[in-house]
């Protein structure tokens, strides 16, 4: 899987509209196209300023993790951001748990998406 910053733009708008759409609808929600396509784009931008070296499913992973370990039930960029640094949180205390030889310490996902990361970044 690519990281962000290697996806054209277009295509990772495209992706966030519908993971977007994929979100509103796990929360019980129906946007409008418009609501979509403008969170679309504050993602995307996003993404590209502060997340660029996740790749895709760490993205979809951090809004799953958000939408079912929330009592936050409406989307904006604060909780978008929220959700994407709680994911870069768990990464980094799982490098550190790496380091120190603590895998057994460190969540599977998380586990999974540090070692394909790495591999990315060689």
């Amino acid at each position: 899987m690519e990281m962000i910053k290697d996806l054209e733009k277009l295509e990772l708008n495209r992706l966030c509209v519908v993971l977007l759409a994929k979100t509103y609808t796990s929360l019980g929600q129906t946007p409008s196209e418009e609501t979509l396509e403008s969170m679309g784009f504050l993602l995307t931008e996003l993404l590209e300023s502060r997340y660029k070296t996740f790749t895709w499913e760490t993205v979809e992973l951090s809004f799953y993790n958000g939408t079912t370990d929330t009592e936050v039930f409406h989307i904006n960029i604060q909780t978008m951001s929220k959700w994407l640094y709680t994911m870069k949180q768990l990464i980094w205390d799982g490098q550190a748990k790496m380091a120190e030889g603590s895998y057994h310490a460190i969540n599977k996902e998380v586990r999974g998406i540090i070692d394909k990361e790495t591999k990315l970044l060689k």
